[in-house]
This record gives structure tokens, C-alpha cells and sequence, in this order.
């Protein structure tokens, strides 16, 4: 019984001590949208964020948790996120060839509050 009780507190202790991405949190992401090589911003830019994930989820934005649109100097910025792991996705256009541009980068919020800057090379 004692080692049930044992088994169970830590399985307890183990997810409570888990950090799942998402809102209610008191850290800020700010995204910083730069073309390949750092040549430009690319203003009004979406970007897409999703909760928990370390890897690309895919082109389809259904699946992102939460966008914004990049303001005119190719910022853009998540509020009241909670530590855990982030995937950041951005589609663009370039304004000057006409072209569509995209990219993602994962990030990892350690610390629950604060802010961070990250930046997504598009191309």
C-alpha cells in the first residue's frame, strides 16, 4: 500500500511539474521576420504560433493555436504565454519580386515571465 501511495505521488509530482505551452502566462514573444540572409523585413507577415510543439506541424494554419499580423517593420508579438515549448510559422509575401515567402523556427520559453525575441528567416 505504501508503495502505492509512493507510485502515485510521483506520477502526481511529475505532471504538475510539467510545462505545457500556451496563454495564461506572463512571458511575451516577440518575433522578428528578416528575408533569407537577413536582406529585409517583410511587413504584414502572418504568423502563426503553436502550443507544445518542437517540431514544424505543417503549411496548414488550421492547426496553430494563435496568429497575429507582423506590423510594418516585420514585428510581431504573443502575449501571456506560460514556459513550454513553441513552434513560430510565418507566410509572407515580398512585396518588390512578388514572391511568396515562409518559414518556422521552434522556441523554447524557460522561464514564465519576461520577454524574448526570436527571429524567423523567411524565403
Amino acid at each position: 500500500m505504501k508503495r502505492l501511495l509512493l507510485f502515485t505521488a510521483c506520477i502526481i509530482f511529475t505532471f504538475a511539474s510539467c510545462h505545457k505551452g500556451g496563454t495564461g502566462g506572463e512571458a511575451i514573444l516577440n518575433v522578428h521576420i528578416l528575408k533569407q540572409g537577413g536582406v529585409g523585413t517583410v511587413p504584414g507577415s502572418q504568423v502563426y504560433l503553436k502550443y507544445n510543439a518542437q517540431d514544424y506541424p505543417g503549411p496548414n494554419t488550421g492547426l496553430y493555436d494563435e496568429n497575429v499580423v507582423a506590423d510594418f517593420g516585420g514585428h510581431a508579438t504573443f502575449i501571456n504565454l506560460r514556459r513550454g515549448y513553441y513552434y513560430v510559422y510565418v507566410l509572407g509575401v515580398d512585396t518588390l519580386a512578388g514572391d511568396t515567402l515562409g518559414g518556422g523556427i521552434s522556441y523554447d520559453i524557460q522561464e514564465g515571465e519576461g520577454e524574448r525575441h526570436v527571429v524567423v528567416e523567411v524565403h
